[in-house]
C-alpha cells in the first residue's frame, strides 16, 4: 500500500482516538516562565486533579514524575495537550480512558514540562499541538488531523490503531525522560 495512504489511515485512527477524549478536560496546566519544570499532579484516586500544577522544582521533590519534552513544535501558538494513560491497554486512546489531561503553552522548537504520577508503573502518552487553543484536535475535510500529534516512544505509524505496548514506558523515579517528536 502506498505510504501516503497508509499514513492517512493511521492518522484517521489517531485523530479519532484523540478527538473522542478532547471534550473531557481533566486538567488545564499553567506554565512557568521557562517551562522547564511545570509539574502537574495526577492523584492516586484516578479522579482528575483538583489543583493546578505548582511552579518551580516540585517534580524534584515528588517520588514519581515524567519530564516530557515535545520536539518539532513549529510555532509558539496554542497549547500542547497531553493525555496520560495508565497500564491498561483496553483503555488506551478510548473515551474516558485517560488518567489526566494536561495543557501547557506551546513553545517553538521544544516544549518541556513535568507531570507527577501517583505511583511507579507503566504509562503511555498521547498528545497534540492545539495550535488555535480551541481544546479539540482539528481535522480537515476528510477527517484527518490538521494539527500535529504524537505518542510516547514515537512508534512507527501503521495501518491500525496505535497499540498501548508501542507507546508504554515505565516510571520508576523522579523526572523519567519522555521525548515525543511531532515532526514524525
Amino acid at each position: 500500500m502506498h505510504k501516503a495512504v497508509q499514513f492517512a489511515i493511521i492518522a484517521s485512527f489517531a485523530a479519532l482516538a484523540l478527538s473522542e477524549t478532547a471534550a473531557q478536560d481533566a486538567v488545564q496546566a499553567q506554565s512557568s516562565q521557562d517551562l522547564a519544570a511545570v509539574p502537574a499532579d495526577i492523584p492516586s484516586s484516578g479522579a482528575p486533579p483538583a489543583d493546578l500544577p505548582e511552579e518551580g522544582g516540585a517534580c524534584d521533590t515528588r517520588r514519581y514524575s515524567m519530564q516530557i519534552t515535545v520536539v518539532g513544535v513549529r510555532e509558539a501558538r496554542g497549547t500542547i495537550t497531553v493525555d496520560v494513560h495508565d497500564d491498561d491497554p483496553a483503555k488506551f486512546l478510548k473515551s474516558g480512558g485517560k488518567l489526566a489531561r494536561i495543557r501547557v503553552p506551546a513553545q517553538q522548537g521544544e516544549t518541556s514540562f513535568c507531570v507527577t504520577v501517583p505511583k511507579a508503573g507503566v504509562y503511555a502518552l498521547a498528545l497534540y499541538h492545539d495550535r488555535n487553543a480551541n481544546t479539540k484536535l482539528d481535522k480537515n475535510f476528510i477527517g484527518l488531523p490538521s494539527e500535529p500529534f504524537g505518542l510516547s516512544n514515537n512508534p512507527p505509524r501503521r495501518l491500525a490503531m496505535p497499540r498501548h505496548r508501542d507507546s508504554a514506558f515505565e516510571v520508576n523515579g523522579p523526572r523519567t525522560p519522555v521525548l515525543i517528536d511531532l515532526g514524525k
